[in-house]
């Protein structure tokens, strides 16, 4: 299996100076492969750390999850999708 995927500073960012306020995770595991996006809020000065923790705390919860628990059905990874999110938002407030 082949995945591309990058991310990319706009023109008004490189004027500017700022960092690519964008993220991408991806984890690659025995039976798969686990993605996340970002898309930092240009207005939040941080945003580019934001995206980042973001991306690495739903990336890290949900890989240590799959760890112990290979057997998942529709319903479970559909709650663990979202306990993902409140981790991801939790690492944001740190």
């Amino acid at each position: 299996m082949l995945i591309l995927y990058g991310r990319a500073k706009g023109q008004v960012h490189k004027e500017r100076k700022l960092p690519c306020q964008d993220y991408v995770r991806l984890k690659t595991i025995p039976f798969g492969f686990i993605f996340a996006i970002a898309d930092g809020a240009g207005s939040a000065p941080l945003s580019h750390l934001g995206a980042y923790f973001a991306t690495k705390g739903f990336v890290n919860f949900i890989s240590k999850v799959l760890e112990k628990n290979k057997n998942i059905d529709f319903q479970l990874l559909r709650q663990l999708i979202k306990d993902a999110f409140i981790k991801a938002r939790e690492e944001l407030k740190k």
